[in-house]
This record gives structure tokens, sequence and C-alpha cells, in this order.
């Protein structure tokens, strides 16, 4: 019998156990997680560049290394991004990539939604009803910004991790002890690990904690007021002066990493205010308005008369949280984003704008200020949108924005003559006066109908952003639907494994078009594991940014053509490249890029000297085409070179060119194909001389990063297609 009874007990505490487990969080994370994994399971390419490249490499690179630092091309970065790498680590490094990318979104969409469980939490402790708590759960998982569950993003992890930090912020606020406070700063600091942008929630905690003890102060010394977080105050403090040290080093900007940028200038311009209501109230969009209006009012209201303390805290924590984030995306957009509204960023906070709804529906008797005050915010914002976004496709850095499509429609089949944000800002205008109107004369409707919207906008809205996604032809020109990866995994397919590694030698593949060129290279290094360095030579094409994607300089002695550094056994390079032609055997050629297995050690054929980065042959400068002695040569030999040379259209006379002293003159309706020899002495080189009398003004700026493409510079004639003819004949 003794030997039953803890047996019994045993079970009994173990049914007691299950009996408190949310059971219907379980089904509804469940449901969701898994017809979200279905979903971007069909997501076969890349969308979102450079970022999505960034993340892939940094994963490959600690599946492949198994080190958590950040390494590019070999070389460690100053990222702080680094929770999402190290998260889809385990998927790749196996060197089958669309298998990868796809295990990688089933991966973000668990992931992802599993925000909902600290949403749910969080709801419970501020309204207690698990029915609204439900609610704000599942529509913070099911809005537009899942999207972004389709792309390699840092957004999968950081929501997640955001909300965590919050609901532990608000427990430590609410019962304040050493424990909690330990708590909430290591999830602070996961947040920050997750995605830099959230180290906000450090000085919101502190602001938060520090208001709330002093308005219940009761009658507490400062000592003991500030004993309440002293853990909490000890580590900002710490933080703050390793911040002056860094200032006073004058290396506090290197230590954001590659959001070093982001220090310097006007942090706060009087802009990033508008921008702060325009992003607030396009978010608003993608979950029906309603959660802006009631949420972001009831912790207006409550911060100022408070029903309670826990109350307090939460609505101070979504004012500072809400309002401080709108004004850092907003400074964001205006100094670096064009003034474009790019709620991807802001989207974390919707989750507390759900909750402020559930409480503000939780109290006996709301307060209809809460209301004006959110509608108000949404009404500025929403009619300052000016152009309206009428996206043809996704615009991945704003989810919410594709209602806005719908809504111009809506107003075009109305008649028109109103521009749409107008139109919005009238609905908000009608939305916040029926809320009003149903809490003074119907009050048990208002709950249903919030309930109805949210949920009935957030499935609608994230249906158009899924459908927009899939139905229409992506970022990289290809239907992201259509699982191509099979293709691009060629170079990796020819690569042998014993290899040491393969490097890339990046140039421009389609002349005047720098983005078609970008995103060949993209292709190459995204699909292709083991390619793990780019090269450069000198001021190169640069089609990812150095800060986070390094280039190894090669340096070329310029009297042998041999070259300085053995980067890796095998290149992929432009056959088209004028600036040198490595000595290699190619094995593979696909959409412009060749591969090559380069004997060691590395040698140049030829090089220019005196070319642009584009193979422009300066005006009335000589340039030289400089040919190279074979490996092993005992007697000089005469080597045949050909090029082609094109004069630009903006040319207004026929050009004088001359190579190796023989004069052409060219004009601008054709090219001409010019063959010429020279003898090359052995472990020496030869010169062709080239000059030109041509001088035009092109509106195509040199091609070394989308800042240069643009900008007009004076030219001669183009070179293009230089080749190297055999060595068979002495001279």
């Amino acid at each position: 019998m003794s030997a039953v009874q803890p047996s019994v007990m045993a079970s009994q505490r173990a049914r007691s156990l299950a009996l408190r487990v949310e059971w219907r969080l379980a089904v509804l994370y469940g449901v969701l997680a898994t017809t979200l994994a279905v979903i971007v399971a069909h997501a076969h390419d890349w969308f979102v560049m450079t970022d999505e490249l960034l993340y892939e490499r940094l994963a490959i690179s600690t599946a492949t290394s198994f080190s958590p630092l950040p390494s590019i091309h070999g070389e460690l970065i100053g990222n702080l991004n680094q929770l999402y790498p190290l998260l889809v680590a385990p998927v790749f490094g196996h060197g089958d990539v669309p298998a990868s990318l796809t295990e990688a979104h089933v991966l973000n969409a668990i992931v992802m939604t599993s925000a909902a469980l600290p949403v749910f939490a969080l709801a419970r402790e501020l309204q207690g009803s698990r029915l609204w708590a439900l609610f704000a759960a599942g529509v913070a998982v099911a809005g537009p910004w899942m999207v972004l569950s389709s792309f390699l993003l840092t957004e999968v992890v950081a929501y997640p991790a955001f909300v965590w930090a919050v609901f532990a912020i608000e427990r430590a606020i609410a019962r304040p002890s050493r424990r909690a406070d330990a708590l909430a700063l290591a999830l602070v600091g996961l947040a920050t690990l997750s995605r830099v942008q959230l180290f906000v929630l450090l000085p919101a905690f502190v602001v938060v904690a520090l208001v709330q003890e002093l308005r219940y102060r009761e009658g507490r010394s400062w000592r003991s007021l500030l004993r309440a977080h002293d853990l909490l105050f000890g580590v900002v403090a710490a933080v703050a002066g390793a911040a002056i040290v860094l200032a006073v080093a004058g290396r506090l900007a290197s230590a954001l990493g590659t959001y070093s940028v982001t220090a310097h200038g006007s942090l706060v311009p009087l802009g990033s205010f508008e921008l702060a209501l325009r992003h607030l109230a396009v978010l608003s969009l993608g979950f029906g308005v309603v959660p802006l209006v009631l949420g972001l009012g009831w912790a207006l209201v409550t911060v100022a008369a408070p029903s309670g303390r826990r109350a307090h805290g939460f609505a101070l924590l979504t004012v500072v949280l809400v309002l401080g984030m709108a004004i850092q995306v907003g400074a964001f957009a205006e100094r670096f984003g064009g003034s474009v509204v790019r709620d991807r960023y802001l989207f974390y906070v919707a989750p507390l704008l759900l909750v402020g709804t559930v409480a503000f529906l939780g109290e006996t008797r709301p307060r209809l200020l809460a209301p004006v005050l959110g509608g108000l915010v949404f009404m500025a914002g929403i009619a300052m949108q000016g152009p309206t976004f009428k996206y043809p496709g996704l615009f991945a850095d704003s989810p919410s924005s594709v209602s806005f499509l719908w809504l111009w429609r809506l107003l075009h089949v109305l008649g028109g003559g109103l521009r749409t944000a107008y139109f919005v800002a009238i609905l908000g205008a009608v939305l916040t006066v029926a809320l009003v109107q149903l809490l003074v004369l119907w009050p048990r409707a208002v709950g249903p109908l919030v309930a109805v919207l949210t949920v009935g906008v957030a499935l609608a809205t994230t249906t158009i952003a899924f459908d927009r996604l899939f139905s229409r032809m992506g970022t990289a020109g290809r239907p992201i639907s259509a699982n191509q990866g099979v293709i691009f995994t060629w170079i990796d397919r020819q690569v042998p494994a014993e290899a040491h590694g393969v490097a890339m030698l990046p140039f421009q593949t389609a002349f005047g078009d720098f983005w078609t060129s970008a995103a060949v290279w993209w292709d190459a290094e995204f699909w292709n594991e083991r390619i793990d360095r780019s090269l450069a030579i000198g001021k190169s094409f640069a089609w990812t940014p150095t800060g986070t994607f390094p280039t190894q300089q090669i340096h070329v002695d310029p009297h042998t053509g041999v070259i300085r550094e053995t980067p890796a056994d095998y290149l992929v390079s432009s056959p088209g490249d004028t600036r040198l032609q490595i000595v290699a055997d190619r094995i593979g050629y696909d959409r412009g890029l060749q591969l090559s297995a380069v004997p060691k050690p590395w040698r140049a054929a030829w090089m220019s000297i005196g070319l642009t980065p584009d193979g422009y042959l300066p005006p009335r400068q000589e340039a030289r085409i400089r040919v190279f002695a074979e490996a092993g040569a005992t007697a000089p030999v005469r080597r045949s070179v050909q090029w082609k040379v094109a004069v630009p259209s903006e040319a207004l006379h026929p050009v004088r060119f001359t190579a190796n002293g023989s004069v052409h003159t060219l004009s601008s309706i054709w090219g001409t194909q010019i063959t010429t020899s020279v003898c090359v002495p052995p472990d020496g080189h030869a010169d062709i001389p080239l000059t030109s009398t041509g001088d035009a003004v092109i509106r195509l700026g040199a091609p070394l990063d989308p800042t240069t493409v643009t900008k007009p510079r004076h030219v001669s004639v183009r070179l293009t297609d230089i080749s190297l003819g055999g060595s068979d004949d002495p001279c």
C-alpha cells in the first residue's frame, strides 16, 4: 500500500500540471505555425538583398567552422545581429542550398509564430481573460508582417525575443526584485543580439522603472527607491560608462558594427516625428486600425490617470516603446530610407497595441478619451502619407502597405476625386466615432466588433501580402515559388570536394546595368556554398557592402604577371573583364560567369593599365594592354591580341583611336574589331599602347557601387572582349 500511494500522488500531480497547461494556446500555436510553415515552404528564392545573402553566409560560416563568431569570406565582421544566423546554421553547411533554404523557411515559421506565447502571457497578466489573451496572441502572429518569415531575416527571431523581453520587463516593473531585473536584462540582451535596433528596450526599461518608482514612492527615501532596481541601474551605469570611454576614444560608432553609420550626423532630424506618425498609421492598417485607436489611446490615458500600479507600468512601457520606436524608425527612414514608410522595422510594437486593446476592453468603465486620442494619432499619421503605396508587388520593407492598393481601387470605384490617404483618414474618423458611440449606447457590442474587425482585417491583409509574394515576379526577376535552385548551384556541383576554396573576381556582366550585374553575382554566391571569398583589384565593381562582405585585394607583379596571393583552387570570373585575364582552365560557364581551375602560382595572362574599371579609355590619356610571358618560356614569342572598340553614342564627331601605332577613325554607329600582335620576351612582358582623341560625356558613372553609376563622366572609347591568341611563332 505504501508503494502505491507515492505513485498515485505523482499521477495526481502530473494530472494537475496537465490541466494547468494552456492547451488552447498550444492548439492555436500549432495550427498557426503549421499553416505558416506550409505556406513559406513554397518560397524557393531570395527576395531581400543583400540582407538574406549576409545572414545565409553567416549561417554557412557557423555551420562549417563551428564558430559562433560572425565571419564572412574568412574574416570577422562587426555584425551584432548574430542570433538568427546561429539559429539557422544547423540547416546549412551540407552543400544543398535549395534544401537548406526550404528548411530555414519552415524553421522561420515555427520560431516567429512562437511570439504568440509571450503575448498570451502578457495579456493574461493585464486582463485575466483567457479568451482575450488568445485573441491578442493569435492576431500578433497573423498580421502581414508574418510574410517576413519567407525570407532569411533577423526579424524572424527578433520578434519573439522582443515580446519575451517586454514580458520580463513588465513583470520586473510590477514586482521589482533582483531576480526579475536579471531575467529582464538577460532577455533584453538576447533581443539586442537578435537585432541591434532592439537595444532601445534597455533605456525604455530604465525610464519606466524610474518613473514607476517615483510615482508610487509612498514616502520612501531615494536610497530605498533606487534599491528596488539596483541591479538594473548598476548595469545601465556600467553600459553608460563604457559608452563614454568609447566616445572619448573615438570608437563609439565602430562598436555598433554594421550599424556604425547611424552614429554619425543628426540622430533625430525634425522630419522623424512626422514619419513616426506615418509609420504608426500604416502599421495599424495591417490589423484593422482598432489596436492603434484603442491600444495606444488606453496607454496614453492610463499613464495620466492609472487604475492601478500594474496598469500604469504597462501603459507607460507601451507609450515609451511605441512612440520611442516610431521615432527611432522615423529617424532611420528620414536619414537613410528616402522618407519612405518601412513598417518592417516597427511591427514589433503590434503586440503592445493588442494587449493595450485587451486591457481597454477589460475595464469596467472604459474611458472615452482613449479612442479619441488613438483616433487622432491615426488620422494625423495617415493624412500625412502623401503619395500612396501602390506597389504592384510586395514591398518587403512595408508589409502593411499592401492594403493601400486595395483602398485606392475602392476609392476609384466610389468615384475618386480624393487622395487615398485622406479617404483612409476619413474612414478612421468614422471608425473612431462609431467606437465612441457604441461605448456609450451599446458597450457590450464593442468587444465582438473589435474581435471580428481586427481578426478579419489581419487575415485579409496577410492573405494579400502572401498573394503579392507568390503571384508576382520576385526581386530576383523570377517567381519566388519556382524552385530553380538546381540551376544556380552549378558551381558547387562542378567543384571537387577536395578543392581548397572558390574565389570570385566580380566584374559587371551587363554593361550599363549595375543592378542586373549585381543580381548575377548575388545568385552566384547565394546558391553556392563553396564560394568563400571575394577578390578585388584596386577600386573594383562592388556588388555588396564592403563593410560586411570583405574583399581580398590581389596584387599583380607588373613585370612578370605573377600574382602575389593564392586565394583558392578555383575562380569564378567574367570572361568580359577588361582589367586582366588570369591563367586558368575553364570548366564551366553560365549567365555570363565562368568557373575555372587556377594553377599555382596564380598568374595574369594580360592586364590593362590606365583603363577605367569598365574598360573606357580616358580622353587624351595613354593606356596599355600588357601581355605577359607564359610560365616556363625560354624564348621570345609573338602573341596576337584582339578586342572590340566602341565609341559612345554621346560622341558628336568621329574619334581617332591609336593602338600599337596603328591609327583608326571610329564613329558611334558601330563597333570595330581590332587585332594586333606583340613580341613577348621570356620572363617579361610587352605593351600595346592605346590613345584616343575622343571626349564624350556619358550619363553612366563608373560601376563601382550604386552611388557612382549615375554620375556623368568624360570618356573616349570603350574596349570589350579582350582576348589573347596562341604563342607558336617565334620573334
